[in-house]
């Protein structure tokens, strides 16, 4: 009995278990490369789908709304500092 692949379906002797409880095939040849590696497969497909999604959620955004997010993310990293700052105050008190 074997269980069955969850990125291909197959049922194989040879396989891989990962943390989240999730079976992939692994046929490989000791000394060798992998001839069928699912769970790599399956990383790989993660990648290029999160890296799809996050292209295309991004807006384009023109130079003065990139200035004016620029300047807000200034504004608040000095106040940031300003308060680290008043902590470290409190604290030698």
């Amino acid at each position: 009995m074997s269980p069955k692949c969850d990125y291909c379906g197959q049922r194989n002797s040879s396989f891989v278990v990962t943390a989240n409880h999730l079976t992939f095939c692994l046929e490989q040849v000791i000394g060798n490369p992998p001839t069928k590696d699912c769970h790599k497969a399956y990383l790989d497909s993660l990648k290029k789908t999160k890296a799809l999604k996050t292209a295309k959620d991004l807006p384009e955004l023109s130079q003065q709304e990139r200035s004016k997010n620029i300047s807000k993310l200034e504004a608040y990293q000095k106040e940031l500092k300003q308060k680290r700052f008043a902590l470290r105050l409190q604290s030698y008190r």
